[in-house]
């Protein structure tokens, strides 16, 4: 049978049109119209359960960017929730073997259940987070306590894995790899900022990457100003009346500048608990040191004036005893015109010496009611200056 040039162009059409009939029940076959869309959630199971199928071992590290051999690279960020604990989970997808150097406590986080979650994009990238709380060790100055800015740097390694087999870097693609809570709420410090970078360790058995976190905590002064200086800055004020009171009121003054000496002593020693001793002098101390010293000297210009006025009014009693007519001098009011108009008589001039010691104690008194406010605002000045500018 001969077919025309007709008929085997049908013929050709025909085959076409089971083919793609064929093609197109094929597709409909494969396609179902009621499937869900594929979620990250799904991507991860079925990604796991395929590891799972093929014997994955999660003990072996797995190839890097350029082959068996190169470096894996670990992109990391942190978020940090609070300021205040390390466990490992087993999981079925190798995770890196980093640690935190400064860690001296550390806990997992599994309320209601593990606090850890995997993302699996579909280029095979991992993304492993877990939430832990950490204590870390931070080595501090306190020169300048309380108005001390402190510096706590903790920084994170691999175990095990040299700088040749994995390579640690901060993830800077999308954001800043490493955030904080800016309501993180602490006592006696506040988060001032962090900072990231990345270094290299290098030891003996080989060189590792370090990741390093620095945060900038700067103390909260409110409760100095209200518990240290200002009680302080009144005692020392209070001090000044002692000048004003008379010599010869002994228990008064006395009394006054000891129970001052005592309150100072009772705070500084409060103050002095709430932080770790240092083999160095803190401006704490020097606060201290200074305004205590202020007083104890009101009290050390007392017992001078003291001892001044005492042996002058035993000289003076003395001479009373022995010449009544040195009262002409002693005491203005008392009229005896021959004893004041001879300067050449020794009563005149023993009464005169006495009556020179006598001014001499108020003098001593007045200049320290002058000097010592003085030297207080100086020290103000100085101290201020020198521990409120800077690191």
């Amino acid at each position: 049978m001969v077919m025309s040039n007709g008929d085997k162009n049908l013929c050709q059409r025909v085959a076409m049109m089971k083919h793609f009939v064929i093609a197109a029940l094929l597709c409909l076959g494969v396609l179902d119209i009621n499937a869900q869309p594929v979620t990250e959630e799904v991507l991860t199971q079925e990604y796991l359960t395929n590891l799972k199928i093929s014997g994955y071992n999660k003990d072996i590290m797995p190839e890097g960017n350029h082959g068996y051999g190169s470096p894996v690279d670990v992109l990391c960020s942190m978020y940090l929730l609070d300021i205040s604990k390390v466990d490992d989970i087993n999981m079925k997808i190798w995770t890196p073997d980093l640690f935190f150097v400064q860690e001296r406590q550390g806990i997992h986080h599994t309320l209601i259940s593990p606090n850890v979650f995997i993302l699996i994009s579909p280029e095979g990238e991992v993304k492993y987070s877990v939430r832990v709380s950490v204590t870390f060790s931070c080595p501090m100055d306190f020169r300048k306590y309380p108005h001390d800015k402190q510096k706590c740097t903790f920084t994170i390694e691999s175990y095990g894995h040299t700088r040749d087999k994995m390579e640690l870097n901060w993830d800077r693609r999308k954001h800043q790899p490493v955030m904080y809570n800016e309501k993180i709420e602490m006592l006696p410090f506040e988060l001032k900022g962090v900072e990231e970078k990345v270094s290299h360790l290098a030891l003996s058995f080989g060189e590792y990457t370090t990741l390093e976190v620095s945060l900038f905590f700067e103390r909260k002064v409110g409760f100095y100003v209200t518990r240290l200086y200002i009680p302080f800055i009144f005692l020392v004020v209070i001090s000044w009346l002692s000048f004003w009171i008379p010599s010869r009121m002994l228990t008064l003054r006395l009394s006054l500048l000891l129970v001052i000496l005592y309150l100072m002593v009772n705070i500084a020693s409060g103050i002095n608990d709430s932080i770790p001793p240092a083999s160095y002098t803190k401006g704490s101390d020097v606060w201290i040191a200074v305004c205590e010293s202020l007083v104890f000297l009101a009290f050390l210009e007392y017992i001078a004036v003291y001892i001044l006025a005492r042996n002058t009014e035993k000289c003076q009693k003395n001479v009373y005893k022995n010449d009544p007519e040195a009262r002409g001098v002693l005491e203005p009011d008392v009229k005896i015109n021959s004893v004041k108009n001879d300067p050449s008589n020794p009563t005149v001039m023993m009464a005169s010496r006495l009556k020179s010691s006598i001014l001499a104690s108020q003098r001593i008194d007045k200049a320290s009611a002058a000097l010592f406010p003085v030297l207080f605002l100086v020290f103000n000045f100085v101290y201020w200056i020198v521990y409120c500018t800077g690191y």
